[in-house]
C-alpha cells in the first residue's frame, strides 16, 4: 500500500464485554480487524488437613488478526466481546471458561474462550494434566494470523517432597498466569493471575492445615479495529 493510499489511521477499541456495534470512521477503505477471547479462571481448592490440593490452571483465549475492506464492513458489524473466566470458588470447584469474542461479518468469527481448570480435592498426592486453549473460526476476509489458545500446564505434587500447580495458557495478546510452587509445609497460594487479554490464571495449590481456598479469574477479551482512512 502506497503512502498516497490513505491520509489517516484510526484506531477504534471495544473493552467493554458483551455485545457491541462497531461503526466505520467516515471514508474508511479497510480495516484490521484484531478479536481475542477471555482467558479461563483457575480453579478452587478444598480443605487440607495434613494432605495436599491442586487445582487446574485456566487455558488462554484465541486470537485472530484479519483485513475487512470497506465494502465487506458496510454500514456498521455486530460482535461481542468475551468476560473473563470466573475463579473457581472455594472448594473443589472448576473455574469458568472464558467467553467468545466475535464478528459478524458475512461469515462469522468467532474466538473461542479458555477453558476453565478443574477444582482440586484433598490427597495424598495429586497430579493435574494441561488442556487445550481456544480455537478459532475464521470468517469473511483476508486471514493475516489466527491462534488458537494456549494450554494450561501440567501440575503435580506428591507428599512429604514439593508441590507445583499448573501455568495458565497464553493468548495471542496475553501471558499466562505464573504456576505456585510450595515445599509440602503449611501453606497455600491461590492461582497468579495472568497479564494482558485472554490469559488463563495458573493453579491453586495448598498443603497441610491451610483451608479451602478460591481460584483466580482468568483475563478478558478485546476487540481493535485499526482503520486506514482515505
Amino acid at each position: 500500500v502506497s503512502t498516497g493510499d490513505f491520509s489517516s489511521v484510526v484506531v477504534q477499541r471495544v473493552t467493554a464485554t458483551g455485545a457491541f456495534t462497531y461503526t466505520p470512521t467516515a471514508n474508511m477503505k479497510y480495516v484490521i480487524c484484531e478479536l481475542c477471547a477471555a482467558g479461563g479462571g483457575s480453579g478452587g481448592i478444598a480443605a487440607t488437613t495434613g494432605n495436599i490440593a491442586i487445582s487446574g490452571a485456566g487455558t488462554g483465549g484465541a486470537y485472530a488478526k484479519f483485513l475487512l475492506t470497506a465494502a465487506q464492513v458496510g454500514a456498521s458489524l455486530t460482535g461481542s466481546v468475551g468476560a473473563a473466566g470466573t475463579a473457581g470458588s472455594s472448594g473443589n470447584n472448576a473455574g469458568g471458561n472464558g467467553g467468545d469474542t466475535t464478528l459478524a461479518t458475512a461469515s462469522a468469527w468467532t474466538c473461542g474462550g479458555g477453558t476453565g481448570g478443574a477444582g482440586g480435592a484433598a490427597g495424598a498426592s495429586a497430579t493435574v494434566n494441561s488442556a487445550g486453549g481456544g480455537a478459532v473460526t475464521t470468517g469473511t476476509g483476508t486471514v493475516i494470523l489466527a491462534i488458537d489458545g494456549g494450554q494450561s500446564g501440567n501440575g503435580a505434587a506428591a507428599a512429604a517432597t514439593v508441590a507445583m500447580s499448573g501455568c495458565g495458557g497464553s493468548s495471542g495478546l496475553g501471558v499466562g498466569g505464573p504456576n505456585a510452587f510450595e515445599a509440602v509445609t503449611s501453606n497455600g497460594t491461590s492461582g497468579h493471575p495472568g497479564s494482558g487479554y485472554g490469559a488463563g490464571s495458573g493453579g491453586s495449590i495448598s498443603y497441610g492445615t491451610v483451608g479451602a481456598l478460591a481460584g483466580t479469574a482468568g483475563q478478558q477479551g478485546i476487540a481493535i479495529f485499526t482503520e486506514f482512512i482515505g
